[in-house]
Parts: structure tokens; sequence; C-alpha cells
């Protein structure tokens, strides 16, 4: 069974920060700490299934309910499809920025996401539709 080692002390400093977290992790660990980071009516979502012999899963639904938190999962495609997916997105990038400027997507260095996105967001930049698209590279 794999095990989940985090910094308690500084998601308790994060408690109730986040509209939704997205844990892609492999390993089952306890979502406990993951949902307390969450603000009231948050999500957690679960991408990928844990391995076939640790995939049980608990949590107390009360806090759940009298914080409308919700706890939710999406399966993920086998490798394959995946590295299919992530061709097309390499060979059909420049695509996105061809667009009108109605439709065009902000290129965004992944690196960068947390800075630029949340500097849009803060600045007011994100009012029209397409300021609402990213294209991140690696």
């Amino acid at each position: 069974m794999a095990a989940f080692v985090y910094d308690a002390e500084k998601m308790n400093e994060l408690a109730g920060k986040f509209d939704l977290i997205i844990d892609t992790s492999p390993a089952n660990s306890d979502v406990g700490p993951f949902v307390g980071m969450l603000k009231f009516n948050g999500t957690y979502c679960r991408v990928g299934i844990p391995p076939a012999n640790d995939m049980d899963f608990k949590f107390a639904y009360i806090p759940l309910i009298f914080t409308q938190k919700k706890i939710t999962g999406s399966i993920v495609t086998g490798t394959r499809r995946m590295d299919r997916m992530l061709d097309l997105c390499a060979t059909e990038l420049k695509s996105y920025t061809n667009d009108s400027e109605e439709r065009k997507a902000k290129i965004v260095q992944f690196e960068n996401v947390n800075e630029i996105i949340m500097d849009d967001l803060l600045n007011g930049r994100n009012t029209t539709s397409k300021s609402w698209r990213y294209g991140f590279e690696w």
C-alpha cells in the first residue's frame, strides 16, 4: 500500500482556501486533509483509480452535508489513448493561437500557470470569452 506524506501544519494553514482540488496521486490516501482545505461548497476530485488491492474509500458524510462540499471522481483512459491525446494537443497547439481574436487562447508555460492566470483573474482580465481559454505548454 502506498502512503501519502503531507505537511499537516501547512495543510491546516490552507483550511478553507480552495474551491477545487484535483488529486492525481496514484496512492489511495485519506481525503480528509484535502477536503479540509476546501471552501464552503468546494469540490475534491479524484482523477484515476488506485491499485485494485487498495480501493476502499471511507469518509464521514456529516461534514460534507453541513459545508456542501463534494467529493467526485473521474477515471482516466489507458496509456495508449492518453498518448494519442497528448500528441494531438502537441500538434494542434498552434491552432489555438490562430483563432479569431474573440476565440484566441493564451498559451502559458505550465510553471507560470498560477502567476499568470491568477494575475488575469485579480486584475479583471477574465471578463471576455477569450480570457477564459488557456493552453499550457510544458
